[in-house]
């Protein structure tokens, strides 16, 4: 009971510390346009994602949209941008979470073992490595996270609320959004690959493989 307690005490230490950091991190951009700007307060809700799940992430990724602008509005208060945050953190929490603790992971990382034995040339196969997940089944989760990410809320949820809030038709914005989706979706992937493994090492994460 004290270790589920403290377990929890922890997971609310650190989503609090990502809420805080997403916050932050949303206030500041590199503006493009009016209504394109590239921004990395996404990466804080990806690891809440990763560490603990979609429903904290969710969390984090909502309230951080809130306690952002209630720091530095910059306008009258949207709430398709919380939306956007809520579900960045489930899309991040399902694919970094609840599908590498699933059955499918088995299957998948079997096969992307058998890929790393052919491209390493047998070089893996040791005692050390069975029966650990393999190093490219995180990168591979991360960068499909990413892309998922970028189609779902930067492309369709965000393109629309852009629409809405500066009038503008969603076939004039979407062609600059796809391409700044193109460029930021290796960003993304390589900080939340990095920073994810430096935050695991220090916290206690089940089932996370790190490395």
């Amino acid at each position: 009971m004290q270790e589920r307690l403290k377990d929890k005490n922890v997971k609310q230490a650190v989503s609090g510390m990502l809420l805080a950091l997403a916050a932050i991190l949303s206030l500041l951009k590199i503006p493009i346009s009016e209504s394109l700007e590239i921004r990395f307060g996404s990466i804080p809700i990806a690891l809440a994602g990763a560490l603990y799940g979609p429903v904290y992430a969710a969390c984090v990724g909502a309230l951080s949209d809130i306690v952002g602008f209630w720091i530095k509005p910059t306008g009258p208060y949207f709430p398709g941008f919380t939306i956007s945050g809520a579900v960045s953190g489930v899309i991040y929490g399902i694919f970094l979470y609840v599908i590498p603790r699933s059955k499918l992971n088995k299957r998948l990382n079997a096969i992307v073992k058998k890929i790393d034995r052919f491209l390493l040339k047998g070089e893996v196969e040791n005692e050390a490595y069975k029966g650990k997940d393999s190093a490219s089944m995180t990168l591979i989760y991360i960068i499909i996270a990413v892309i998922i990410h970028s189609i779902v809320v930067s492309m369709c949820l965000d393109t629309i609320w852009l629409s809405i809030l500066y009038k503008k038709a969603i076939a004039v914005m979407i062609v600059g959004r796809v391409i700044k989706a193109l460029v930021m979706i290796p960003i993304y992937t390589g900080m939340i690959s990095l920073l994810l493994e430096r935050l695991a090492s220090k916290i206690k994460v089940i089932g996370y493989t790190g490395k």
